[in-house]
């Protein structure tokens, strides 16, 4: 499922890419989720029973130890169920073993349009894990999920991957990013000089114009409006893609892409003043958390 270290994957502009999906698991909500399927606006006591809980976090990405762990509950016809009013707590299980009543938070991937419900879970051991998502009246069926031994994607306590990103430096903007209204501040330094400059940094990973899931462009906003109140913090965007300014040429993945381990965007990471990560989100990340996040390095 995941890209292999150091390949290339050209895919024509435009089409989904096979590596940006998201696992099989999440086939029958993909058209939800990367093509405009929202969240219905759910009162509390919403009907879960004929709807799955999906794990949103992609293959590769939950090891061993404390997570935070992305999910929706997704009905038959495809529609996102849940919204902030919708009190929810979700069950792990593995083997028998069954951790019930985990709290769940909600978390906007589009402000207003589509959420989240994401769980932060101490996961015991690796193996194949089911999770059923509940609210007050029912729970939605149930799904399984992996949990490595040795996760692809850099985990909280592992040194960030030093890798050689462009900066304005290097190119325009236009060349190096897909944001349509770019901050330059996010594209000063890369992300190999940012981990070993002495200073926290903030990483993401997006594509705004090229994005699977529709969420990079706000994941992005969120992450350029925490920055205005941060002057100490290198933020960085990455894009995902080279040759982003040519319409009518093939696609690349940049190096950093592989050497993170990543199958979806978007991401987001904050990095301490060591080059170690101390915070990782997968498909969105709220504000409060990333300030919550950079508040705990004192940043």
């Amino acid at each position: 499922m995941g890209p292999l270290r150091g390949a290339t994957y050209l895919h024509p502009r435009g089409s989904l890419h096979p590596m940006r999906r998201f696992a099989l698991l999440l086939a029958m909500v993909v058209a939800a989720v990367a093509c405009g399927g929202g969240n219905e606006d759910a009162a509390t006591g919403v009907d879960f029973r004929e709807a799955l809980t999906v794990v949103a976090s992609s293959p590769g990405s939950l090891g061993v130890g404390s997570q935070r762990v992305l999910m929706v509950v997704a009905s038959p016809d495809g529609n996102l169920l849940g919204s902030p009013d919708e009190e929810t707590t979700v069950r792990f299980e593995i083997e028998g073993e069954v951790w019930d009543g985990v709290a769940t938070d909600w978390v906007w991937g589009i402000e207003g349009v589509r959420g989240f419900y994401v769980a932060t879970f101490d996961f015991p051991r690796a193996g194949v894990w089911s999770a059923t998502i509940s609210n007050s009246g029912s729970s939605a069926q149930t799904s399984t999920f992996q949990v490595q031994e040795d996760p692809v994607v850099p985990e909280v306590g592992e040194s960030a991957p030093p890798s050689q990103t462009l900066t304005a430096a290097d190119a325009p903007l236009s060349e190096i990013s897909t944001d349509p209204e770019p901050d330059p501040r996010l594209y000063e330094i890369s992300i190999a000089d940012a981990v070993e400059s002495g200073q926290p940094s903030v990483i993401v990973f997006a594509t705004p114009a090229f994005c699977t899931t529709a969420i990079c462009g706000p994941t992005l906003e969120v992450v350029k409006a925490v920055a205005q109140d941060h002057e100490k913090v290198h933020f960085i965007h990455v894009e995902v893609y080279e040759n982003v300014d040519d319409p009518g040429g093939e696609l690349v993945e940049v190096d950093a892409i592989g050497e993170w381990g990543l199958l979806t965007e978007p991401w987001v990471f904050v990095i301490d003043a060591n080059g170690v990560v101390s915070a990782r989100y997968e498909g969105t990340v709220g504000a409060a958390e990333l300030e919550d996040a950079l508040d705990a390095l004192d940043a």
